[in-house]
Formats: structure tokens, sequence, C-alpha cells
């Protein structure tokens, strides 16, 4: 499936897996980072707040395509909800790798 986001297609049509596997494992919070933040982490995250997942995105563990892009996608993170964090603000977590 061609997706920008873990969660949908690029259609918004087909959902993945992902939603439903991290409901039975009892997930409320996820922590986002990766290439790219204003694309690829952008849609990811928007999308598991959509779904109600508490969303936070690991600032520094993210590039991005453009410096443009990089400042409108982490206003619209703000504007949203979604927390902005540095790793070493994480602390310990159990991390469920799909």
């Amino acid at each position: 499936m061609d997706s920008y986001s873990a969660f949908w297609d690029n259609g918004d049509c087909t959902q993945s897996s992902l939603f439903v596997d991290l409901l039975k494992q009892g997930v409320t919070d996820v922590y986002i980072c990766g290439l790219a933040l204003d694309v690829c982490v952008k849609h990811t995250a928007m999308d598991a707040i959509n779904q109600g997942f508490r969303t936070y995105v690991i600032v520094d563990g993210c590039r991005g395509v453009s410096p443009k892009g990089i400042t409108e996608t982490k206003e619209e993170f703000t504007k949203n909800g979604i927390v902005l964090l540095e790793s070493n603000k994480v602390g310990t977590l159990s991390i469920l790798m799909i």
C-alpha cells in the first residue's frame, strides 16, 4: 500500500493494521520519529492524534525535507495537541516495534 502514514494509505481509503494492533496491546501514547518530519512523520502523527492517541514527536530523531516544511509542520503539531520533545526527555519506555 502506498502510504506516507503508518495508519492509512495516501488516499485515506485503506487503514493498516497498526491502529487495531496498538489497541489490542493497550497502547494509549505513541512516540514518533523518522524521515521525513514534514511528510511521513507528519501524516503518521496527525493520524495518531486523530485516532485518539496521545501523540509525541521526538524532534531530534527526525529530519525533514525543507526548512519551511519543518517549521509549518511543527506549528501544525502544536496547534493539534501533538507534543514535540527531545529524545533525552523521553525517559524509559516500553516500546512496541511494528
